[in-house]
């Protein structure tokens, strides 16, 4: 989102850095390529008081016009304000505690300037005196005219709350019916060798396949029959957004947002969390459907269309302006 904000944001009025609250990754580099100032400030949480004074120099060094919060608690929100007394906008990503632990929770955001939520899943959940839910965007995507046949693609981080050995269970049932079904993970994350071992106990290696983290998902996405998204919990799922733009029908989970950008029956098909059997069968409802396929497939490119990069930076920049007020210059 940062990415798309500093693309898409005019640089003659805005001029956006990124403060992370950990040690370099991928996004870092990413975002440098962007034209984002980036700072690495790790901080480990509210006990960590030096990683709280290096998150309060890095912000005291440079005073921005406004702070845009994606992460952390009521401290990150209470150091930042001691360091620039500015609005604090706070986006909010997720409802429930951790990934860990799936209770959902009222988000308690009273202190905060603004608030965006990224689904009306999410937004039902903070308690703020203002709340805007606002989109993801993503790029246009271009539907493929050839796809490998019976394949069923997945991408994310490879952790319990994406429900990704639920998706692999299922698999089994699945070529029960389609013997040639096989299924691509596209992602890195903890789970991976719990995951591994799983598809070797099931006799699937032939099957399954992990291809890693990957920069190409559009490239991926273009040679998938259906895309899966068997998820615990999703606050929207802009993975989903993106095989719809690439013309994926989807089956996912019926949590969170994901209702909120997959229609029923229409762009794909929804099924109770956790429900293996239900999994199954509507991926082998979509692979041995052509038709059904063919329609969702068609349903979820053109859907895709309402969520684009522009729409999202015109409505951050929109909650931008009633924060910042009129003023010249460029905002920071």
């Amino acid at each position: 989102m940062v990415r798309t904000l500093a693309r898409g944001l005019s640089p003659d009025q805005y001029q956006l850095g990124a403060c992370f609250l950990g040690e370099a990754g991928p996004w870092s580099a990413e975002l440098g390529r962007a034209g984002v100032a980036v700072l690495e400030t790790p901080w480990s949480g509210p006990r960590d008081l030096r990683g709280a004074l290096r998150f309060w120099r890095a912000i005291r060094s440079e005073p921005p016009d406004l702070l845009h919060l994606h992460y952390g608690g009521r401290s990150v929100r209470a150091v930042a304000r001691l360091a620039a007394s500015v609005p604090v906008l706070v986006h909010v990503h997720g409802r429930v505690r951790s990934e860990s632990d799936l209770r959902i929770e009222t988000i308690r955001l009273r202190d905060a300037d603004a608030v965006i939520a990224t689904s009306r899943a999410v937004a039902s959940v903070v308690d703020a005196r203002r709340v805007r839910v606002v989109y993801p965007g993503v790029q246009p995507g271009r539907a493929a005219t050839q796809r490998d046949p019976w394949t069923i693609g997945a991408a994310g981080r490879l952790v319990p709350i994406k429900g990704y050995d639920r998706l692999i269970e299922s698999l089994a049932a699945v070529r029960r019916h389609c013997p040639e079904a096989r299924l691509e993970i596209a992602g890195e994350g903890p789970s991976r060798a719990d995951l591994e071992r799983q598809v070797r106990a099931l006799g699937l290696e032939a099957a399954v396949r992990f291809l890693g983290w990957s920069d190409e998902l559009p490239v991926l996405m273009g040679r998938w029959t259906v895309f899966a998204q068997p998820s615990l919990e999703e606050a929207l799922g802009i993975t989903v957004l993106q095989a719809m733009s690439s013309g994926l029908p989807v089956v996912a989970s019926a949590v969170g947002g994901i209702p909120e950008i997959v229609t029923d029956g229409v762009t794909g098909l929804l099924i109770a969390s956790g429900d293996v059997h239900s999994l199954a069968e509507a991926l082998t409802g979509m692979l041995t459907d052509p038709e059904l396929c063919r329609r969702c497939s068609a349903a979820a490119f053109g859907q895709a269309n309402e969520f684009s990069e522009e729409r999202f930076v015109q409505e951050v920049e929109q909650v931008y302006r009633e924060l910042l007020g009129p003023g010249p210059g460029t905002a920071r």
